[in-house]
């Protein structure tokens, strides 16, 4: 699939989400290098394989509350979600928020037995995001 439909697929999903309200179990990044993934996503996740993880990524201005009502349409569609905001909120180099959303990635499908996670980002954190599946795999 060419990156345009991946990119249509995203924006209508951001503003399907957008539609509904509510809170978010939020994930972070409690030090350098250390991603601590909610418990109960966790247990979850490995109990209903047939729900996909979604990633939501924040950037630069935008703070992890901003996903408070995309988690919940989310939720409301079948989906596992969680959110994921670094400390410096991806101030610090590229390549730095890339291998920060690595960590995460690897965190999330170690802890929920999955193969492949969904992430949706948004401002400096798509940027990293991006950097992180083109350049770093």
């Amino acid at each position: 699939m060419s990156p345009a439909p991946r990119i249509a697929s995203l924006v209508l999903l951001l503003v399907f989400a957008a539609t509904s309200t509510g809170c978010v179990r939020y994930a972070w990044d409690s030090g350098h290098d250390s991603f601590r993934l909610p418990e109960v996503i966790a247990e979850e996740a490995a109990e209903a394989e047939e729900r996909p993880v979604v990633l939501l990524i924040t950037g630069s201005t935008i703070v992890a509350e901003f996903f408070d009502v995309m988690r919940d349409g989310l939720l409301e569609r079948g989906y596992h979600a969680v959110v994921y905001q670094p400390p410096e909120l991806f101030t610090t180099s590229l390549e730095d928020g890339a291998e920060r959303i690595g960590k995460v990635v690897d965190e999330i499908t170690e802890r929920t037995g999955r193969d492949k996670i969904h992430i949706i980002a948004e401002c400096n954190g798509g940027i990293a995001t991006r950097y992180y599946v083109e350049q770093l795999g």
